[in-house]
């Protein structure tokens, strides 16, 4: 499982695996049962769905309605949604989250989501157990805070949309955007980088790069005498 979402102005891109048994080894996920993207603009910047398995979840946290969606989502993005079975659905967590009251946290929300989704433990047992660590936690702040927070984990669970994926996603493409001619640096290594890529670029692609590396290097401050 893995969950993508926008953290304190950066990104966040947590690894989630479940199991009867403890859990010892820490190494990460390359295939998911389920994605969630808690912020839509990283549709443009990241290749979400990259392992998701065919048949698997994908939640999107936005306010698109279906002609929204045709228009919004990338090409990429909807040929693996076709192409892989993918069982998508849609949330519009910021919108729950202010017309409880909380803002723009969303956290409650997409948490309820994902146990009703994923199918970790029973959804009962999740929102249960969610409640409980809400009187945990919010419990000194006071009864409406508290109750916010619950209504948020319902919320979750009961307002996911399954969007029915047109049969013409397999085949869509975006439209051609003019480009610019970039230098080799920024095309094969700081694209990829800031696409979050950075460990799947061979040593080789660093060959002839040691000039554009060596001005990216932190110059080591001075020692004052």
């Amino acid at each position: 499982m893995l969950g993508a979402r926008k953290k304190s102005g950066g990104t966040t891109v947590s690894h989630l695996r479940f199991g009867n048994k403890p859990i010892k080894s820490p190494y990460l996920i390359t295939d998911a049962d389920y994605i969630a993207c808690h912020n839509k603009s990283f549709l443009y910047n990241y290749d979400l769905l990259k392992g998701l398995k065919n048949g698997g979840n994908f939640a999107l946290n936005c306010d698109w309605d279906n002609n929204e969606l045709e228009e919004n989502i990338p090409s990429s993005i909807k040929n693996y949604i076709a192409k892989n079975n993918i069982n998508f659905y849609t949330i519009d967590a910021v919108g729950i989250a202010e017309k409880i009251g909380l803002g723009g946290r969303i956290n409650m929300i997409m948490q309820s989501a994902f146990f009703k989704l994923a199918n970790v433990i029973p959804v009962e047992e999740a929102v249960a157990y969610l409640k409980k660590s809400i009187e945990k936690t919010y419990g000194k702040k006071g009864e409406k805070i508290v109750e916010m927070n619950k209504e948020a984990v319902e919320s979750g669970v009961n307002s996911l949309i399954k969007v029915t994926v047109p049969s013409s996603w397999s085949d869509a493409k975006d439209k051609d955007i003019q480009t610019t001619e970039e230098p080799d640096f920024i095309k094969k290594i700081e694209r990829p980088m800031s696409k979050l890529e950075g460990d799947d670029l061979p040593v080789s692609a660093f060959k002839g790069m040691e000039d554009e590396l060596f001005h990216l290097a932190p110059v080591p401050m001075k020692k004052e005498a």
